[in-house]
């Protein structure tokens, strides 16, 4: 009666009475081979074009389906199918090619796939192939999340996410969040925005009492009451700079002091200057003065879209050029970061 070979692992097993005075070869390529690189062996693997591999296997001799290691390299950056035998098999995958592989058989279609540069355990079970680690592989160089995320909560001791300080990216792509030693930034829409923080919600504000040409100097802007006397000279002439792009709530109040004339009257404004278009109006206040001494309060608020590097200024206006003619008292300007 000839040989036959065990269904898992193609191992010779000798008929009784068969190979007389040579059973010991066959035994010794069994255990001495065989089954030592179902343990301990690797497979080289190249890989070239783009076309399905089917792994060797041989009855009673050396192949590629027996080994414990499977490592490939080479490739074409392609997407490939590795075609395993139907049998009960562990591998290890060492994917060291430029192709996303899928270990599979004839009997599983779906199989588990593993992407360039990556690796991980799986097993065969009559041909349909399991990762001992459920889920689909992301490789440390870059992958998708096929599902959500969820992060332990963070503790005294530790964060739950960590995003190290770096450089913005040259290209961000929408939803792209990173970090560098002046905040942290998200890329929304095709905008990039700074998150607002306690510290980083940049609310500037000042109140003191100031009369036209005088200057208000708060921690991170300098606003500058500068008289005008053509009508629509600017009022404030070195107001808030936007640091970022992003949604700002504006702020402006104080009391309009006409000294010198009666029955006048005129507009403040708040805007803000784009390098495009130039000054944009976006609230007016008109102040009146019946009769001289006349005191008038003021308040502009409003919410805007800015972009980085806008200025947001305030205007005055009036109806005769005569000098100290109107006076700007207890000014209160404030600017807030909202998103």
């Amino acid at each position: 009666m000839p040989s036959s070979y065990s269904s898992n692992l193609r191992l010779e097993l000798i008929a009784d009475g068969e190979q007389t005075g040579a059973w010991g070869q066959t035994t010794n390529r069994n255990l001495g081979t065989l089954i030592e690189e179902a343990i301990a062996g690797i497979s080289q693997i190249p890989l070239s074009g783009g076309s399905a591999l089917t792994l060797s296997a041989l009855n009673g001799a050396s192949d590629q389906a027996r080994k414990a290691v499977l490592r490939f390299t080479g490739g074409a950056s392609a997407t490939r199918d590795i075609m395993c035998p139907t049998v009960n098999k562990v591998y290890v995958i060492d994917n060291q090619s430029s192709d996303t592989l899928k270990i599979r058989s004839t009997a599983d279609v779906t199989g588990v796939t593993f992407a360039p540069s990556s690796g991980g355990i799986v097993y065969s079970e009559g041909g349909v192939i399991r990762s001992v680690f459920r889920g689909t592989y992301v490789d440390t160089s870059g992958g998708t999340m096929t599902g959500k995320l969820v992060l332990p909560a963070g503790t005294s001791s530790s964060a739950s996410l960590q995003v190290p300080h770096g450089l913005t990216p040259s290209s961000p792509q929408n939803g792209d969040i990173w970090t560098t030693t002046t905040g942290i930034y998200v890329r929304l829409d095709g905008s990039t925005y700074r998150l607002a923080t306690e510290s980083e919600a940049k609310r500037y504000a000042c109140s003191a009492s100031a009369a036209v040409g005088q200057t208000i100097t708060t921690s991170v802007a300098t606003v500058s009451f500068a008289y005008k006397t053509d009508p629509d000279g600017l009022f404030s002439s070195n107001t808030f700079t936007a640091p970022v792009a992003g949604l700002y709530a504006l702020f402006f109040t104080g009391m309009v002091f006409s000294s010198s004339v009666s029955s006048k009257q005129g507009n403040i404004s708040l805007g803000f200057v784009d390098q495009t278009n130039g000054y944009r109006l976006l609230q007016y206040h008109t102040y009146f003065a019946p009769y001289t001494d006349f005191y008038s309060t003021i308040s502009l608020n409003w919410i805007a879209n800015l972009s980085t590097g806008n200025t947001i200024r305030v205007r005055i206006s009036k109806d005769v050029t005569v000098t100290n003619e109107v006076v700007l008292y207890e000014p209160f300007f404030s600017v807030a970061l909202v998103r």
